[in-house]
């Protein structure tokens, strides 16, 4: 696209060109190229190797289910046609998604909750119980294990007292025991009721989990909750090319090492197959290579 000036001067200076394309066929990779686009952004964010957090990924399925709308109602007929294949793709594997994607999505605070969503909104919420149960839980283990008889350490002037006085522990645990009233409202009420995050910097530098690291002391039960499920990672790149031993090529890192450390990296590996016995085949004639090397 960017040399699509060059191709018709091109055919008026050399008079063997007879494939110039047709301006028609300049519109529709223009229209084709914008469409990829969508795709292209979607691709490089799910399929890296870095684990996006799940909170990213429904708004991509949402910008490529948009784009897919818009782009069907296309005046031209080929572009037409090949929406609708793409759309056939698209509720084929992405029509149903997973429920828990839609939690993530809440649980990013740009996005948070504003689409009258009942049943991810009721999901959210048992989720949000459960873990207010295990939280109440944990906290009558540790108060049974503890006990709190007041602070006495004024007139101590033993080190067990002073010690104690610069111990705020105890009186954590009496605080968890004591204030057992439930707020009116709770913390996802109190999230849910705030206005969207709004990161005026580069939106592809926002981080999630960082945003909720900061708000841990707010809402306590809640970024619990968002590291659980943030964490789940939304691709299986990283994970297969951890064990994928498809193509055993000298990529751009091993690239750097010198010639004497890859040299010796080859020649240990058929020294390797030597002592074993395993001969390695050739690709060419199927036949084995045998290789004379030095004895080290």
């Amino acid at each position: 696209m960017k040399f699509r000036r060059v191709f018709p001067c091109l055919k008026e200076r050399d008079l063997s060109y007879h494939y110039c394309p047709k301006e028609e066929d300049w519109d529709k990779v223009e229209k084709i190229c914008s469409i990829l686009k969508v795709f292209s952004g979607a691709s490089n964010l799910i399929s890296r190797s870095d684990y996006p957090t799940s909170n990213l990924f429904l708004k991509q399925v949402c910008t490529i289910k948009i784009m897919l709308d818009s782009k069907s109602q296309d005046e031209g007929q080929f572009i037409q046609s090949m929406i609708w294949k793409m759309k056939e793709k698209f509720d084929k594997y992405l029509g149903e998604c997973n429920l828990l994607i839609g939690v993530a999505a809440i649980l990013d605070p740009r996005l948070k909750m504003r689409a009258n969503i009942d049943v991810v909104r009721d999901a959210l919420y048992v989720i949000y119980k459960e873990y207010v149960n295990a939280s109440k839980a944990l906290t009558a283990a540790r108060a049974s294990t503890s006990t709190w008889d007041g602070v006495k350490v004024i007139g101590e002037g033993s080190r067990v007292a002073a010690e104690r006085a610069d111990n705020w522990d105890d009186f954590s645990q009496f605080l968890d025991v004591v204030e057992t009233v439930e707020p009116t409202k709770s913390e996802l009420d109190y999230y849910l009721g705030e206005g969207c995050h709004k990161y005026v910097r580069d939106p592809k530098a926002f981080d999630a989990l960082t945003c909720w690291k900061a708000n841990s002391t707010k809402f306590p039960i809640l970024s619990t909750i968002t590291c659980d499920i943030l964490a789940i990672p939304i691709t299986m790149v990283a994970s297969k090319s951890a064990f994928s031993a498809g193509s055993n090529v000298i990529d751009t890192y091993r690239s750097l090492l010198s010639l004497d450390t890859v040299e010796m990296l080859l020649c240990g590996c058929d020294w390797c197959r030597n002592l074993n016995r395993v001969k390695k085949g050739c690709k060419e004639d199927h036949q084995p290579l045998e290789i004379n090397l030095p004895i080290p």
